[in-house]
Protein backbone atom coordinates (compact mmCIF):
# COMPACT_ATOMS: atom_id res chain seq x y z
CA UNK A 1 0.00 0.00 0.00
CA UNK A 2 1.36 3.38 -0.95
CA UNK A 3 0.99 6.18 1.57
CA UNK A 4 0.45 9.71 0.26
CA UNK A 5 0.04 12.97 2.12
CA UNK A 6 -3.57 13.99 2.65
CA UNK A 7 -4.65 17.55 1.86
CA UNK A 8 -6.06 19.25 4.92
CA UNK A 9 -7.09 22.62 6.30
CA UNK A 10 -9.48 24.39 8.62
CA UNK A 11 -13.17 24.84 7.83
CA UNK A 12 -12.56 28.49 6.87
CA UNK A 13 -9.67 27.51 4.56
CA UNK A 14 -11.73 24.76 2.95
CA UNK A 15 -14.61 27.21 2.36
CA UNK A 16 -12.32 29.18 0.02
CA UNK A 17 -10.71 26.20 -1.74
CA UNK A 18 -11.88 24.78 -5.10
CA UNK A 19 -9.60 21.76 -5.22
CA UNK A 20 -6.84 20.70 -7.57
CA UNK A 21 -8.04 21.10 -11.17
CA UNK A 22 -5.82 18.22 -12.22
CA UNK A 23 -7.28 15.89 -9.59
CA UNK A 24 -11.08 15.84 -9.64
CA UNK A 25 -12.36 13.82 -6.71
CA UNK A 26 -9.69 15.16 -4.37
CA UNK A 27 -10.50 14.64 -0.69
CA UNK A 28 -9.56 17.26 1.90
CA UNK A 29 -9.64 16.71 5.66
CA UNK A 30 -11.03 19.44 7.93
CA UNK A 31 -8.74 19.65 10.92
CA UNK A 32 -11.24 21.46 13.11
CA UNK A 33 -14.47 19.98 11.69
CA UNK A 34 -13.10 16.42 11.73
CA UNK A 35 -14.71 15.54 8.40
CA UNK A 36 -13.88 15.10 4.70
CA UNK A 37 -14.81 17.27 1.73
CA UNK A 38 -14.71 16.17 -1.92
CA UNK A 39 -13.60 18.63 -4.62
CA UNK A 40 -14.10 18.77 -8.38
CA UNK A 41 -11.57 21.50 -9.13
CA UNK A 42 -14.16 24.24 -9.68
CA UNK A 43 -16.70 24.40 -6.82
CA UNK A 44 -15.63 26.67 -4.00
CA UNK A 45 -15.90 24.89 -0.64
CA UNK A 46 -16.35 21.49 -2.29
CA UNK A 47 -18.93 18.97 -1.13
CA UNK A 48 -19.09 17.96 2.51
CA UNK A 49 -19.20 14.20 2.99
CA UNK A 50 -21.68 13.15 5.65
CA UNK A 51 -20.31 11.19 8.55
CA UNK A 52 -21.81 7.87 9.57
CA UNK A 53 -23.14 9.39 12.83
CA UNK A 54 -25.01 12.06 10.82
CA UNK A 55 -26.53 9.46 8.51
CA UNK A 56 -27.50 7.30 11.50
CA UNK A 57 -29.13 10.31 13.20
CA UNK A 58 -31.12 11.06 10.04
CA UNK A 59 -32.16 7.41 9.76
CA UNK A 60 -33.36 7.46 13.37
CA UNK A 61 -35.45 10.54 12.58
CA UNK A 62 -36.99 8.90 9.49
CA UNK A 63 -37.72 5.58 11.21
CA UNK A 64 -41.35 5.33 12.20
CA UNK A 65 -42.51 8.02 9.79
CA UNK A 66 -45.25 7.24 7.28
CA UNK A 67 -44.27 5.82 3.93
CA UNK A 68 -44.72 8.05 0.88
CA UNK A 69 -47.58 5.78 -0.25
CA UNK A 70 -49.87 4.07 2.23
CA UNK A 71 -53.51 3.39 3.05
CA UNK A 72 -55.68 3.77 6.14
CA UNK A 73 -58.86 2.06 7.19
CA UNK A 74 -61.79 4.22 8.30
CA UNK A 75 -60.99 3.37 11.91
CA UNK A 76 -57.47 4.80 11.55
CA UNK A 77 -58.69 8.28 10.58
CA UNK A 78 -59.95 10.37 13.48
CA UNK A 79 -63.69 11.16 13.25
CA UNK A 80 -64.02 9.87 9.67
CA UNK A 81 -66.76 7.35 10.45
CA UNK A 82 -68.81 9.84 12.49
CA UNK A 83 -68.42 12.39 9.68
CA UNK A 84 -69.65 9.85 7.11
CA UNK A 85 -72.53 8.57 9.25
CA UNK A 86 -75.83 10.09 8.23
CA UNK A 87 -74.66 11.40 4.87
CA UNK A 88 -76.96 10.76 1.92
CA UNK A 89 -75.37 9.23 -1.15
CA UNK A 90 -75.90 11.13 -4.40
CA UNK A 91 -76.64 8.26 -6.77
CA UNK A 92 -78.03 4.76 -6.62
CA UNK A 93 -80.20 3.50 -3.79
CA UNK A 94 -80.24 5.92 -0.87
CA UNK A 95 -81.65 3.21 1.37
CA UNK A 96 -84.24 4.02 4.01
CA UNK A 97 -84.17 7.62 5.14
CA UNK A 98 -85.55 8.46 8.54
CA UNK A 99 -85.64 11.33 10.97
CA UNK A 100 -87.12 14.78 10.90
CA UNK A 101 -86.17 18.43 10.69
CA UNK A 102 -87.14 21.30 12.94
CA UNK A 103 -90.19 23.22 11.76
CA UNK A 104 -89.37 26.86 10.99
CA UNK A 105 -91.94 29.36 12.25
CA UNK A 106 -92.50 32.49 10.17
CA UNK A 107 -94.44 35.44 11.66
CA UNK A 108 -94.02 38.08 8.94
CA UNK A 109 -94.03 38.40 5.15
CA UNK A 110 -91.37 36.31 3.44
CA UNK A 111 -90.26 34.95 0.09
CA UNK A 112 -89.77 31.25 -0.61
CA UNK A 113 -87.02 30.27 -3.08
CA UNK A 114 -84.59 27.42 -3.70
CA UNK A 115 -82.48 28.38 -0.67
CA UNK A 116 -85.42 28.48 1.77
CA UNK A 117 -85.95 25.74 4.31
CA UNK A 118 -88.10 22.82 3.24
CA UNK A 119 -90.82 23.17 5.89
CA UNK A 120 -92.43 26.26 7.44
CA UNK A 121 -95.36 27.17 9.64
CA UNK A 122 -96.72 30.60 8.62
CA UNK A 123 -98.62 32.39 11.42
CA UNK A 124 -98.98 35.95 10.09
CA UNK A 125 -101.67 37.91 8.25
CA UNK A 126 -99.05 38.78 5.63
CA UNK A 127 -97.90 37.84 2.12
CA UNK A 128 -96.11 34.63 1.19
CA UNK A 129 -94.21 35.27 -2.08
CA UNK A 130 -93.03 32.28 -4.10
CA UNK A 131 -90.05 33.04 -6.38
CA UNK A 132 -89.37 31.28 -9.66
CA UNK A 133 -86.62 28.71 -9.48
CA UNK A 134 -83.66 28.36 -11.83
CA UNK A 135 -83.36 26.13 -14.88
CA UNK A 136 -82.19 22.59 -14.11
CA UNK A 137 -83.14 22.92 -10.43
CA UNK A 138 -85.82 20.99 -8.64
CA UNK A 139 -87.06 21.59 -5.11
CA UNK A 140 -90.07 21.04 -2.88
CA UNK A 141 -91.28 23.30 -0.07
CA UNK A 142 -94.19 22.78 2.34
CA UNK A 143 -95.84 25.62 4.29
CA UNK A 144 -98.43 25.14 7.00
CA UNK A 145 -100.65 28.26 7.21
CA UNK A 146 -102.44 28.94 10.52
CA UNK A 147 -103.74 32.46 9.72
CA UNK A 148 -106.67 32.75 7.30
CA UNK A 149 -105.65 36.34 6.43
CA UNK A 150 -102.37 35.24 4.83
CA UNK A 151 -102.03 35.79 1.08
CA UNK A 152 -99.98 33.87 -1.47
CA UNK A 153 -98.28 35.41 -4.52
CA UNK A 154 -96.77 33.01 -7.06
CA UNK A 155 -93.96 33.88 -9.48
CA UNK A 156 -94.77 34.09 -13.20
CA UNK A 157 -93.69 30.50 -13.92
CA UNK A 158 -95.95 28.96 -11.27
CA UNK A 159 -99.44 27.48 -11.76
CA UNK A 160 -102.07 26.56 -9.21
CA UNK A 161 -103.43 23.04 -9.06
CA UNK A 162 -106.88 23.19 -10.66
CA UNK A 163 -105.99 26.40 -12.52
CA UNK A 164 -107.61 28.85 -10.05
CA UNK A 165 -106.24 30.69 -7.04
CA UNK A 166 -107.63 28.94 -3.94
CA UNK A 167 -108.97 30.65 -0.82
CA UNK A 168 -106.61 30.56 2.14
CA UNK A 169 -108.15 29.29 5.34
CA UNK A 170 -106.66 28.68 8.77
CA UNK A 171 -104.81 25.40 9.01
CA UNK A 172 -104.03 25.03 5.31
CA UNK A 173 -101.06 23.27 3.76
CA UNK A 174 -99.29 24.85 0.78
CA UNK A 175 -97.15 22.43 -1.26
CA UNK A 176 -94.72 23.92 -3.80
CA UNK A 177 -92.78 21.91 -6.40
CA UNK A 178 -90.31 23.56 -8.81
CA UNK A 179 -89.31 21.47 -11.87
CA UNK A 180 -86.61 23.25 -13.86
CA UNK A 181 -88.72 25.70 -15.87
CA UNK A 182 -92.09 25.76 -14.10
CA UNK A 183 -93.62 25.38 -10.68
CA UNK A 184 -96.74 23.66 -9.38
CA UNK A 185 -98.57 24.91 -6.27
CA UNK A 186 -101.33 23.17 -4.36
CA UNK A 187 -103.21 24.47 -1.32
CA UNK A 188 -105.13 22.01 0.82
CA UNK A 189 -107.49 23.51 3.41
CA UNK A 190 -107.99 21.28 6.44
CA UNK A 191 -111.14 23.14 7.51
CA UNK A 192 -114.38 23.71 5.60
Amino acid sequence: MKVVGQAYGTESQIAQYTGNTGAPGQLVWSTDGKRFYAFNGSTKGGFRIAMYSEIQSLQNTVNGKANASHTHSIGNVTNLQSTLDGKVIKSGSRGTLAGYEALQNQGSAFTINNDSGDNYRFTAAARITVANGAANQTWTKVVGITNASATISLGSSWKWSGGETPTVKANSVLVLKWLGTFGFAALQNTTA
